[in-house]
């Protein structure tokens, strides 16, 4: 952590992207630096889990800090829920929410995104410029208890928070939800409603909600924008972040089936 320390010194009042990575995920990583990259953004860092992938991302020129999780080299999330993908899904989770924890408290605003959630636009100024403490993705799977009572819940694949005192107090209590429960998801929501976020709905499909207590102001980023979906995607999507299963050729294999087709979409806008 003491390289992620020096460095976040230089993004004091700035923000940084961040996404998180190991060797096993690099093919999928290839298709969306490729996607990434076209609008040169310099503010952009890969937290490296393994040695293997730090080293192909330097020999990139691509800026990596290495944090390394024992034995995750191996590690792909299938998807199928079993004890072992458990596991290591909460090794990622609390070490993902450490470190936005640390950023957030060294007056950095982050903006975290995972490496299968494809910029088909540059999606930073529209969020960079929205007047909100946390801008953040929309789901319709879990938690349940938020699709209950909101119909949606907020999914951490895609997010922005800003650095403030609102922001630092949020990132303290949701640090000490996620070392308790293990899912950066599920304690994403679970702070919301636990403190009694209110949500203003100004269109079927964008809202606004309101935390009283925190005096947090939240975003939830429509999925005309931030799309799951290639059946759904429409004109103006920004980001595709499919729900991949299976080992890595079935991942890639969606990918190449269905990538191409919301770009065409995404491209309509233009």
């Amino acid at each position: 952590m003491e390289n992620l320390d020096k460095f976040l010194k230089y993004f004091a009042k700035k923000t940084l992207i961040i996404t998180f990575l190991n060797i096993k995920y690099y093919p999928i990583f290839k298709i969306w630096y490729k996607y990434f990259r076209r609008y040169k953004l310099k503010n952009f860092l890969v937290i490296s889990m393994d040695k293997q992938i730090h080293k192909v991302l330097n020999n990139l020129k691509i800026k990596s800090i290495l944090i390394t999780i024992n034995n995750f080299e191996n590690f792909l999330s299938d998807k199928k829920g079993g004890f072992e993908e458990s596991h290591n899904l909460r090794k990622l989770w609390l070490l993902r929410g450490l470190i936005f924890k640390k950023i957030i408290d060294a007056d950095v605003n982050i903006i975290h995104c995972d490496s299968d959630a494809f910029w088909l636009k540059n999606i930073y100024p529209l969020v960079d410029n929205l007047q909100y403490d946390i801008s953040i993705s929309i789901a319709y799977g879990m938690p349940k208890v938020a699709i209950r009572k909101w119909r949606f819940s907020l999914c951490n694949g895609f997010f922005m928070i800003k650095s403030n005192p609102h922001t630092k107090a949020f990132m303290k209590k949701y640090w000490d939800l996620l070392s308790k429960v293990g899912h950066d998801q599920a304690a994403m929501n679970q702070i919301l409603l636990r403190n009694d976020i209110k949500w203003r709905k100004k269109s079927n499909i964008e809202n606004e909600g309101y935390v009283k207590k925190l005096r947090l102001r939240v975003k939830v980023i429509s999925d005309n924008i931030i799309c799951r979906s290639s059946t759904r995607a429409t004109a103006g999507v920004y980001i595709y972040h499919p729900f991949l299963v299976g080992g890595i050729e079935k991942k890639l294999k969606f990918l190449k089936e269905n990538l191409q087709k919301v770009e065409i979409k995404s491209r309509k806008a233009a």
